[in-house]
C-alpha cells in the first residue's frame, strides 16, 4: 500500500479505536524502551535520554500536538545516526566495553542499541500514518530482542508481560481501525467510546493469559538441551571484583560497603542447621606480607560421573570419615570475578552445568578444577548465572576429640602450609604470649581466635594512607580492621607456632528468606576466616573476627524476601531449566497425580459407602412410615416454589393454565385470556429464535415480518385467533391454539437444524 493511500489519522476528531490504538502502540514503545534500560547494560546517557524523550512525546501527544519532525526531517536524522555507528563503536560504546568479557562484540552490540534506540525516538516524533505506525511497532519487537540478549532477569520477565499486553491490544485495534475506515462500525463505536474501549482491553488481557498459559506448557514441556544456542556468548560487561585468585590486604572491605546479592541458596531441611555456615570459596596459601595466592598449587579435573553428580572434596584423605549430618542445598551464583565455586565446609558431591559447550560437546566440556585444599573452580569464567547442587558433611568432632589428635602432621601438609615471608619479630612474640598457657594445637588456636575477639574492633575505615607492613600497624597501632586482616593475622601467627593454617576467602551464611527457604548472599557478606589442620580430623574452621555493628533492619525488607524468592525461582525454572529440572518436575507431577488419583478414589469410595447406608435407612424408614415421602414430596415442591421468587411463580402459574386449557372450549372474557395466553406463548417461542416483536409493531405487521413461510404462515393463523377471541368477544377452540403452538415449536426447531 502506497503511504499516499493511507489516511491521515491525525485529520480531525480521531475515533475512539483510533484513541485507543495510538494509546496502545505508544505503552509499546515505552514498555520495549524500559526493557532495554531495565537491563542495565546501557551508558548513562541512553539510559537517561531514551525514556525521558518517549515521556515528553507522550505528554505533547495527550494534549493533541501532532508530529513535531517531518518525514524528510526525521529521513535526514536517521542517515546521520547511521553514519555517527563507526565512530560510536569505535570511541563512545568501546569505552564503556572495555570491562566486558569481550569488549569488541559488547561494544557493537552497544552501538547499534544507540541506533535502534535513536530510530524509534525519531520515528516516534514523526509518525503520521499508519505505515510509521506500523515502522514503530516493528522497532519495539527489536528492542525487545535486544533486552533479551542483554539479560534475561525477573524485571525483563514483567516488562515482557507488559509488553505482551501492549502488543495484542495494538494489533487487534489496528485491524479494527483498518477494517472501520469509513464503515458504520466507526459511528456506531464513536457513540459507546468507553465500551469499545472496555472490550478491546478485557479482549488483549485475555489474549495475552492465553498466549503465556500456552506459552508455559510448551516451555515446560518440550524437551531440553543442556544449554542455550548463545549461552557460551553471553555477555555480561561487568563482574562483582573482589574474589579473584589472590586476596591483597584490604581490598574485601571495598565490596563490603555493597548490597549487591551474590548469591542465593535454597535449602534442604531445618534452617538451623545452616546457621553459622561459611560459603567457602578459595583457600590461600602463600602469603608475601601483602597479598594471599595460591599460585604454586596445581588443579586436577574432575569429570562427572554417569548420573551428572562430581565427586570432589578430599576430605576422605584428610579426616576420619564418620559422617554424621548432611548439608543438602542448591546454589545460584551470580557471575563474580573468580572461577571459584562456593560450598559448605567439606563439600562431598556437586551436581550443575559448568562448561561452555552446548549440545553434543556440553558433555565433554562439562568438568570441573580442584586443588589440594579442596577448592573447586569452574574451567571457564561464570559471565553469566550458575546453579548447581551440592552435598556437605561439616566436620563432627568435639572440642576434646581436637585437643588429643596430636601433632603427627603428614609432610605435605607441614611442609605446604608453614610458609611465612619475613615479618615484624613482634608478631611470634604476641602469638607465643598469647598461647603460653596452652599446651595443645587446638587451645593454642582457640586462645588467639578469643584474643581478637576481645582486644580488637571491627571496622571498614582503614584510611587510604598506605603503610610499610599493614600486618604490623593492624596488630600493634591500629588494633582494628575487617575480616582479610583478622584472617591474616591468625593464620600467620599459628604459622609461627608451627600449627598448619591457610587463609580461607568466601562469605558468611547470610540472610535467611523464610518465603523462598533460601539465604540471601549479598557482597556484604564477603568475608575470610583461617582453617587449621589436626590429624584425623582434616581442616577445622576459626574466625577471629569479632562481631561488628549490626544493622537495623528497613521496613521494607519483608518485600525484597518476596522479590529475591522471585528471582531464585525464576533463575532455577527458567534460566537455568534443563533436562534434569524437566525430569524432576515430570517425576514430582506423576507422584503428585498419583496420590491425587488415590486420595479421589479413596474419598469416592468413603462417599459411596456413607450414602449407601443412608440411603438403607432412609429406605426403611420410609417403608415403616408411609406418610414420610409425600411430606417430602410437597416440603421440596414448596420450597422450589418459594425459593424461584415472583417470576418464578408466574411462569408456573401460566404453564398450568396453558396445561388446564389444553382440551377446552369458551367465549366472552374466558375465551379472550385464552387467546391472549396462547399468543404470548407463540411471542415466546419466537424470540428465542430471534424473532421479536418490538412494541410499535402490530400483530399483524408482526406476522407479516417473520421471512419463514412454514412459521410466518401459523404465526398469521394464531393471530387471527387471538384478534378474533380478544376483540371480536368470539368463541375459541384451545385445541386449535395448541396445535397451532406445537406446530410452530417444530418448524423453529426445522430452522434451527438447517
Amino acid at each position: 500500500m502506497n503511504s499516499k493511500s493511507q489516511p491521515d489519522l491525525q485529520a480531525g476528531a480521531p475515533s475512539p479505536i483510533t484513541t485507543y490504538f495510538e494509546a496502545s502502540l505508544y505503552g509499546l514503545v515505552f514498555t520495549s524502551v524500559l526493557m532495554l534500560v531495565g537491563t542495565g547494560k546501557l551508558d548513562l546517557p541512553a539510559t537517561i535520554l531514551a525514556p525521558l524523550a518517549l515521556v515528553v512525546k507522550g505528554l505533547r501527544r495527550l494534549r493533541g500536538r501532532s508530529a513535531e519532525l517531518s518525514h524528510f526531517a526525521a529521513t535526514i536524522l536517521l542517515i546521520l545516526t547511521v553514519l555517527l555507528m563507526p565512530a560510536d563503536f569505535f570511541f563512545w560504546s568501546r569505552s564503556h566495553a572495555a570491562d566486558a568479557p569481550n569488549p569488541v562484540l559488547y561494544s557493537a552490540l552497544l552501538a547499534t542499541v544507540h541506533l535502534l534506540l535513536a530510530a524509534v525516538i525519531i520515528r516516534a516524533y514523526s509518525a503520521n500514518s499508519r505505515r510509521d505506525y506500523l515502522f514503530l511497532a516493528m522497532m519495539a519487537f527489536s528492542c525487545v530482542l535486544a533486552s533479551a540478549v542483554l539479560t534475561v532477569n525477573t524485571l525483563f520477565f514483567f516488562l515482557f508481560i507488559v509488553f505482551m499486553v501492549f502488543a495484542v491490544s495494538t494489533f487487534i485495534s489496528l485491524e479494527l481501525e483498518r477494517a472501520s475506515d469509513g464503515a458504520v462500525a466507526a459511528s456506531q463505536a464513536a457513540k459507546r467510546p468507553k465500551r469499545i474501549v472496555r472490550a478491546l482491553a478485557i479482549t488483549s488481557i485475555v489474549a495475552t493469559i492465553s498466549v503465556f498459559a500456552l506459552g508455559g506448557v510448551i516451555f515446560f514441556a518440550l524437551p531440553r538441551v543442556t544449554g542455550g544456542y548463545f549461552s557460551g556468548y553471553s555477555i555480561r560487561p561487568q563482574l562483582m571484583t573482589g574474589f579473584t585468585d589472590s586476596v591483597e590486604l584490604g581490598k574485601i572491605g571495598e565490596i563490603k560497603r555493597s548490597s549487591e546479592v551474590v548469591m542465593r541458596v535454597k535449602i534442604e531441611g531445618n534452617p538451623s542447621l545452616f546457621y553459622g555456615t561459611h560459603w567457602r570459596g578459595i583457600a590461600l596459601v602463600d602469603f608475601d606480607g601483602w597479598r594471599w595466592s595460591s599460585a604454586t598449587l596445581a588443579r586436577g579435573r574432575v569429570s562427572p560421573q554417569a548420573d551428572g553428580w562430581f565427586n570432589v572434596g578430599s576430605i576422605r584423605n584428610t579426616r576420619t570419615w564418620h559422617p554424621k549430618r548432611s548439608l543438602k542445598y542448591s546454589v545460584l551464583l551470580e557471575p563474580v570475578a573468580s572461577s571459584a565455586i562456593f560450598l559448605a565446609s567439606d563439600a562431598l558431591v556437586l551436581r550443575g552445568r559448568f562448561g561452555a559447550g552446548t549440545g553434543i560437546d556440553a558433555a565433554r566440556r562439562n568438568f570441573l578444577l580442584e586443588d589440594s585444599t579442596q577448592s573447586v573452580f569452574t574451567p571457564f569464567p561464570p559471565y553469566s548465572e550458575t546453579q548447581y547442587d551440592a552435598v556437605s558433611y561439616p566436620p563432627d568432632a568435639t572440642p576434646d576429640d581436637l585437643r588429643h589428635a596430636g601433632e603427627n602432621y603428614r609432610p605435605e601438609i607441614y611442609s605446604g602450609y608453614l610458609q611465612l615471608p619475613a615479618i615484624d619479630a613482634r608478631i611470634p612474640a604476641l602469638a607465643r604470649q598469647i598461647t603460653a598457657n596452652a599446651t595443645d594445637p587446638y587451645d593454642k588456636a582457640s586462645a588467639i581466635e578469643d584474643y581478637f575477639h576481645k582486644n580488637f574492633g571491627y571496622t571498614l575505615d582503614l584510611g587510604a594512607a598506605p603503610v610499610k607492613d599493614p600486618l604490623a600497624n593492624f596488630l600493634f597501632e591500629r588494633r582494628a580492621g575487617h575480616c582479610e586482616y583478622f584472617a591474616s593475622a591468625m593464620t600467620v601467627m599459628l604459622r609461627t607456632l608451627h600449627i598448619p593454617a591457610r587463609y580461607i576467602n568466601g562469605f558468611q551464611t547470610g540472610e535467611y528468606n523464610d518465603v523462598g527457604s533460601d539465604f540471601i548472599v549479598r557482597a556484604s557478606d564477603a568475608h575470610s576466616w583461617v582453617e587449621a589442620f589436626f590429624p584425623g580430623y582434616g581442616w577445622v574452621e576459626f574466625d577471629p573476627t569479632p562481631a561488628g555493628s549490626v544493622a537495623q533492619t528497613p521496613w521494607y525488607a519483608g518485600l525484597h524476601k518476596y522479590s529475591d524468592w522471585l528471582a531464585l525461582t525464576w533463575g532455577d525454572w527458567v534460566v537455568n531449566y534443563d533436562f534434569v529440572r524437566q525430569m524432576s518436575l515430570a517425576r514430582n507431577l506423576q507422584v503428585s497425580s498419583r496420590n491425587l488419583l488415590s486420595s479421589m478414589s479413596d474419598r469416592f469410595s468413603r462417599t459411596y459407602d456413607a450414602t449407601t447406608k443412608r440411603m438403607r435407612a432412609w429406605q426403611f424408614r420410609s417403608s415403616t412410615h408411609s406418610w414420610l415421602v409425600p411430606v417430602l414430596i410437597v416440603f421440596a415442591v414448596g420450597s422450589v416454589i418459594v425459593i424461584g421468587g415472583r417470576r418464578f411463580r408466574a411462569w408456573l402459574a401460566q404453564r398450568w393454565r396453558l396445561i388446564r386449557a389444553g382440551s377446552c372450549r369458551a367465549s366472552g372474557r374466558e375465551a379472550s385470556s385464552l387467546a391472549s395466553l396462547h399468543y404470548r406463548e407463540m411471542l415466546h417461542l419466537l424470540a428465542r429464535r430471534g424473532f421479536r416483536k418490538t412494541e410499535t409493531m402490530t400483530p399483524q405487521e408482526f406476522a407479516a415480518s417473520i421471512p419463514e413461510p412454514n412459521v410466518a404462515a401459523r404465526v398469521d393463523q394464531m393471530t387471527q385467533i387471538y384478534q378474533t377471541a380478544r376483540f371480536g368477544n368470539a368463541f375459541i377452540d384451545s385445541t386449535v391454539a395448541v396445535a397451532l403452538l406445537r406446530d410452530i415449536r417444530f418448524a423453529l426447531k426445522n430452522i434451527t437444524a438447517a
